[in-house]
């Protein structure tokens, strides 16, 4: 009968969690052995939890896998040690935090993840809405009267994804917009989860028109600095 030792178990999670990045980042056995400098069988052993490796390994290893080591020794549970902080102010996931820091990867200052996508959650972040002061004028003074809230795109895809289906009872003031809807009562699930998609459909439009008007202003800012740029030039060449 074999005695489970802790370095018996370090070997486990590390062959496991070495296992897990490279797969994650569509790594086979060869092309992480060909980035760490050791032959596949290496790889392979590790991943089968035969051999513990040394700490010259372990530093390349979680930069390859953009990790610490601590994680890949099973010692914490977070992929870096920032993650928990981010976690603990922001309350994104592990997987979610994961994602966003590989969709801004940059390598030798060119961008290897997905800028554009991240532009993408910006503009739907941006416009989620949020608390507008109702304010009143009174004696030359401008005096707060309450707050409200104004439901934005995100905002409206949660509630869609946590619409309870089985219930399918549904209380909505103000759904759409232009209209002013008070109700309650049974509701068809289907028929509320298509006014949810609707309305997001609406909102995507809208944010769509706004940020076509964003670039279309840019790009005539552009120009205008273009133009303002060669007219100097021009200028200056007349003055030689």
């Amino acid at each position: 009968m074999s005695i489970i030792t802790s370095r018996d178990i370090v070997k486990t999670e590390f062959g496991k969690r070495l296992s897990e990045r490279r797969n994650k980042f569509h790594f086979s056995q060869e092309r992480l052995a060909e980035l760490l400098e050791v032959s596949r069988e290496s790889i392979s052993k590790y991943e089968r939890g035969k051999a513990i490796p040394d700490m010259f390994f372990l530093k390349k290893a979680s930069k390859a896998l953009n990790c610490s080591y601590e994680y890949l020794l099973g010692e914490v549970d977070y992929v870096k040690p920032q993650h928990k902080d981010i976690e603990d102010m922001l309350g994104l996931s592990e997987i979610a935090i994961t994602t966003l820091e590989q969709l801004s990867l940059v390598k030798n200052f060119i961008h290897i993840g997905r800028a554009d996508l991240l532009d993408t959650i910006n503009m739907l972040i941006e416009y989620t809405g949020g608390y507008n002061e109702h304010l009143i004028t009174y004696d030359e003074k401008t005096l707060p009267t309450g707050r409200s809230y104004a439901s934005g795109l995100v905002n409206k895809i949660s509630e869609y994804l946590l619409f309870d289906v089985d219930t399918a009872t549904y209380s909505f003031q103000n759904f759409m917009k232009g209209k002013s809807i008070t109700y309650q009562a049974e509701i068809d699930a289907e028929i509320v989860s298509n006014l949810y998609i609707m309305d997001i459909n609406n909102s995507l439009v809208e944010l769509r028109k706004e940020n076509a008007g964003r670039r279309s202003r840019a790009r005539a800012e552009h120009r205008n600095n273009q133009t303002k740029i060669e007219r100097e030039r021009n200028q200056g060449e007349k003055h030689d």
